[in-house]
């Protein structure tokens, strides 16, 4: 491949993940939009098919890309490091390894926004409950986590003393699973068809994470 359809390309690239970042950051401000048309109607749709393609795989396909992603990276930075220290790169490269880069982060912020990402603009559980909106500061938030944590604790003190055994994941994601079958009567978009839930790889790390 010669250098000018490279840059041909490299170009092409840049526009086109131009343009879909902006259509992402544009469509995400409007909260009704996410609702309506992604989080209501794409989404359920999109995660089947998902669900359908890798479901039926025993472990997290996402964990996965995660951890080839850092190996990926990790890589990269070492292997550059070297021919920086080897004094076998110039600035020019460093500049284009570095907008190449960037490239890939922002095709892989897409994938993420796509996939699920935009979601996160959605308009929210208390929108769909028809819950009132009540006013709430730090000293709220801090009262509330408190009196979590010490329900958390009671309960834990408890089991011990009760040598009470802890439910397995498996155990866990059949009562979750149960309680989505009880809540659907109640509240229909809570429904969950096609149902796969997968253990994190990264276990107690990936929730300090």
């Amino acid at each position: 491949m010669n250098i000018k359809k490279h840059q041909q390309q490299n170009k092409i690239l840049w526009i086109i993940a131009f343009l879909l970042i902006s259509f992402i950051k544009l469509f995400s401000l409007n909260k009704n939009w996410v609702e309506t048309f992604y989080s209501v109607k794409f989404y359920p749709f999109f995660s089947k098919i998902l669900r359908f393609l890798f479901g039926w795989i025993p472990f997290s396909v996402g964990d996965f890309l995660y951890f080839a992603a850092g190996c990926w990276l990790l890589w990269k930075i070492i292997k550059n490091l070297k021919l920086l220290f080897k004094k076998k790169i110039n600035y020019k490269i460093i500049l284009k390894k570095c907008f190449r880069l960037l490239l890939v982060f922002a095709f892989i912020y897409i994938i993420f926004n796509i996939f699920w990402g935009i979601n996160y603009n959605r308009r929210g559980i208390a929108y769909q409950l028809h819950l009132t909106h009540l006013r709430y500061d730090t000293a709220d938030l801090i009262m509330l986590q408190n009196l979590l944590l010490q329900k958390v604790n009671i309960s834990k003190v408890s089991a011990m003393r009760g040598n009470t055994v802890y439910p397995s994941k498996r155990d866990l994601f059949k009562r979750a699973h149960d309680c989505y079958d009880a809540a659907q009567s109640k509240y229909p978009f809570l429904k969950y068809r096609n149902p796969s839930v997968k253990s994190s790889f990264y276990g107690w790390l990936g929730d300090y994470l």
